[in-house]
Parts: structure tokens; sequence; C-alpha cells
């Protein structure tokens, strides 16, 4: 049940967390109404992502594998690995690198997931591919 103040807004408990001071959790509910508590936190992972198999020229150079860390928010870490996959094969089907790709749609694989520190929150995400030639070649 959701109690009102003296000028008719709902009272509830702001998230205890610096970094997210909204009012209303991950379905866009007031927290109390969601779960009768407040403090709950949705981890947040970086989850580095390898992509191999494909073939682009940068540079006057032909390069096969790339690297791509992403940040997720995720339950755990299973959820993490495959919304990252997801975002990194959407963002590169999207991407001018698939127009200019040579070979096969690349083969992603999860390298790492590590769990982030409540205060990672105030970085900015990294952006871009980290490509590097071919080991076969």
């Amino acid at each position: 049940m959701i109690e009102y103040d003296a000028i008719g807004q709902p009272e509830f408990e702001r998230f205890e967390s610096i970094a997210t001071k909204q009012p209303f959790g991950v379905c866009g509910k007031l927290r109390r109404e969601v779960c009768g508590t407040t403090g709950i936190a949705v981890p947040v992972f970086e989850v580095t992502v390898e992509g191999r198999g494909f073939r682009i020229t940068i540079q006057d150079k032909v390069v096969g594998t790339f690297i791509r860390l992403v940040r997720i928010v995720a339950s755990n870490e299973r959820d993490a690995e495959v919304r990252a996959l997801a975002l990194v094969r959407t963002e590169w089907e999207a991407s001018p690198n698939a127009r200019l790709n040579q070979g096969s749609a690349p083969r992603l694989r999860v390298e790492t997931v590590a769990k982030l520190p409540w205060w990672h929150r105030f970085l900015g995400p990294r952006r871009g591919y980290i490509f590097a030639p071919d080991e076969n070649e």
C-alpha cells in the first residue's frame, strides 16, 4: 500500500545509492509497492566479448579479431553474458564494420565477466572496438 503526504504526493523511500536517486525501480513502480523494501541494488558487470572470423582492412592491415568491453546491468553473470553477446552482435550488424567485412560474420564469445564496484556507475561506459590481426594469418 502506498502512503501519501500532506499534499497528496506518494511517500516512498529512496534508493540508498547516491548514483541512482530515483524513487522508481526497474519496472517503473514505486519501490515500496513492488517489493516492500528499499536498497535493492542490481549489479553492474563488465563483460569482455571477443569476435573472430571476419576480415576487414584498417589502415592497410587486415584484421580478424576484436575485443569489445561492455557494461551490462543484470541480475547475475549468466544474464550479463547473454545480454552482452546480444548487444555486441546488434552493434556490429549496424556498424560500418559489418559493411566493410570481407569474411563471415564474427563468431562471438565471452572472455571475462567481472562484477563492478558501486563507484563505477559514476564513470562513463567504454566505447568502441579493439582490433587485432587474426592469429591464423
